[in-house]
């Protein structure tokens, strides 16, 4: 298929060097794209073992959270990627990223008061 050839790149680079993140990354991204969002979940997590300052992994953990309809985890890795990309100067992927929160909040039906534990 279409991701063959970039998904046997990314596993070689993870049996040279297990502890790239953004090879787990990678990966994760062409599991969404196959829509294999459980599989892209397990990859984004793996790259945030590795690097828990990863943004886009947080990021992008969210998307694949909110594909498999789990709300409340897409909504606290947004939140995350949110405060990251706040933290990195990154500040149009902050405001990218807080609208995202606004958009799960809504498809979700949640109230902000649904947060506080």
């Amino acid at each position: 298929g279409k991701y063959e050839e970039e998904m046997a790149q990314y596993k070689k680079i993870l049996e040279i060097n297990p502890t790239y993140p953004n090879a787990n990354f990678g990966l994760g991204n062409i599991y969404r794209k196959q829509s294999r969002y459980q599989e892209s979940k397990e990859e984004y997590e793996k790259a945030l073992k590795l690097n828990p300052e990863h943004a886009d992994a947080h990021f992008n953990l969210g998307i694949a959270h909110e594909l498999l309809n789990d709300g409340k985890n897409a909504v606290a890795s947004v939140a995350m990627a949110e405060q990251l990309y706040g933290k990195q100067g990154r500040e149009n992927r902050r405001r990218e990223t807080a609208s995202k929160i606004i958009e799960l909040y809504e498809k979700f039906g949640f109230k902000p008061e649904d947060f506080i534990d």
